[in-house]
């Protein structure tokens, strides 16, 4: 894949190329992209970013030929990739075999972005972001480390920006923000931005791990009447000894209340927790597994992964020691006290409560 990526760039004859490093745990083949780009020819600049790069620079540029990596949001330094990249906010680059590098900067005006995504026999897929960073410091969180605060676009903004998207046919918008119900009333306004482009006939989800503190029965039922057709919460853990460790606070009462709105109102709901955390156990994760399979959701079991910089893991160097792809949930690797035994078998009994579910026409 790397290759064929590669040969497809260089088809464009490309001034400059950056490539987008979505977690750090993709590292490597970002990496590798650079190396067979160069391996074929190319003498563009190469630049780096994305939220993997950002959380570890310099792990991209020691193992590649690429001269930059701009750290945070490149909104500015792309613009300045080809003439001004020494004043570039957020870059990094190789001087005279060392690296230096520049202060991030932190937009003030961000811009809205609704993508196409595909069309099934009568329905529009379409994504939406309006936001970036989130408003919460929770310690497991990377968001903060390349988004340090919350921001919205501005709505005029993003009026123009739904009024220019060509809908087609019945559209569905997932909205990808998963801190945008911190501001409810800008999100209900989104959402009648897309009823008015769109039609009344356009639904929306939200899909991206939603806060349930920021929701209550009233806030999920006018959600749910204004077309909302799949809500995807973040739990995180239902120990609050855990949860404090990681600044992070739990209301289980509303918690229920919000889950068993959604049911009512007729929105499947799926819950995502993490298991795997600091003080996790192998007991206190089926604790969570029964306590989520009596209520009428699916269950997502997230094992927990670090990445670079969040708290616990400021250290850098773990990083250059071991492979990117043990960052990966799907490692299953054992960052505290659960084994990766342990982590696997709870994995296949959460997917088994949801075969279970299913099997049972849930919700």
């Amino acid at each position: 894949m790397p290759k064929t990526l590669a040969c497809e760039i260089l088809s464009w004859h490309p001034e400059a190329v950056y490539i987008s490093s979505f977690a750090f745990c993709y590292a490597l083949e970002a990496i590798e992209v650079a190396h067979e780009l160069r391996k074929n020819g190319c003498r563009a600049p190469i630049a780096f970013g994305g939220a993997g790069a950002s959380c570890h620079p310099t792990y991209y540029l020691k193992r590649s030929s690429a001269e930059f990596v701009f750290q945070g949001e490149a909104d500015e330094a792309i613009a300045r990739l080809l003439h001004e990249y020494a004043i570039a906010p957020g870059v990094w680059r190789k001087v005279n075999n060392e690296i230096v590098h520049n202060e991030i900067s932190i937009p003030h005006e961000i811009f809205p972005a609704i993508s196409f995504i595909r069309r099934s026999t009568h329905i529009s897929y379409y994504s939406g972001i309006f936001t970036r960073g989130c408003p919460m410091q929770c310690g497991f969180c990377s968001s903060k480390l390349s988004m340090p605060t919350f921001r919205k676009a501005a709505l005029p903004l993003v009026e123009e920006v739904f009024l220019k998207t060509a809908w087609n046919g019945r559209p569905h918008l997932n909205i990808e923000d998963d801190a945008i119900v911190w501001d409810f009333d800008y999100l209900i306004t989104i959402i009648n931005y897309l009823k008015k482009t769109a039609g009344n006939l356009a639904t929306f989800s939200l899909e991206n791990g939603i806060d349930y503190r920021a929701l209550d029965v009233e806030k999920v039922k006018l959600l749910a009447q204004s077309g909302l057709t799949k809500l995807n919460i973040s739990l995180v853990s239902i120990h609050r000894d855990i949860l404090e460790q990681y600044n992070r606070t739990a209301d289980i009462d509303k918690f229920v209340s919000v889950v068993e709105a959604a049911h009512r109102c007729g929105v499947p709901t799926t819950v995502y927790f993490i298991a795997g955390l600091k003080g996790d156990t192998y007991a206190r994760v089926k604790e969570t597994l029964k306590f989520l399979s009596s209520l009428p959701v699916l269950v997502g079991m997230s094992p927990f992964y670090p990445v670079p910089g969040i708290q616990d893991f400021e250290n850098l160097d773990v990083f250059d020691r071991i492979s990117p792809r043990l960052c990966a949930g799907t490692s299953f690797y054992p960052w505290h006290d659960l084994t990766t035994d342990e982590l696997v078998s709870l994995f296949c009994e959460a997917r088994m409560i949801n075969f279970q579910k299913k099997s049972e026409s849930f919700p």
